[in-house]
């Protein structure tokens, strides 16, 4: 992604074992290596598993390595405005409930972890 740094793979660009090449976004560098321009692609779970969800089972891009996780969170401003501890609250209880799962679940993602990895055809 254009803008992003990858830890694990900068001392490889550095090196020149690996060439970079940055995509708008996730989508594209996906569609980018469905139709052959890559070998390789980073990508996060969740573009993953919603670019392949259209996709017969046969032309899904598949994961070759899990390149780091990260813990996914969200932020809210602490404004006199904006009802935070409220809007905090009903984030867990979203979450508790299993409703943020079930949003998730809806575009596409199954069993969505927050991994990123490198994809292949």
């Amino acid at each position: 992604m254009l803008g992003y740094a990858y830890g694990t793979l900068e001392p490889l660009f550095a090196q020149g074992r690996l060439l970079r090449e940055d995509s708008r976004s996730q989508q594209l560098a996906l569609q980018k290596l469905q139709v052959g321009r890559y070998q390789h692609a980073v990508s996060n779970e969740l573009s993953l598993q919603w670019f392949n969800q259209g996709l017969p089972a046969g032309q899904r891009l598949q994961v070759q390595a899990v390149l780091e996780e990260q813990a996914l969170g969200c932020m809210v401003r602490n404004d006199p405005a904006i009802p935070t501890q409220g809007v905090l609250r009903a984030l867990v209880r979203m979450r508790q409930s299993g409703e943020i799962e079930r949003i998730v679940q809806r575009y596409g993602a199954t069993g969505y972890s927050g991994e990123i990895s490198v994809v292949q055809p």
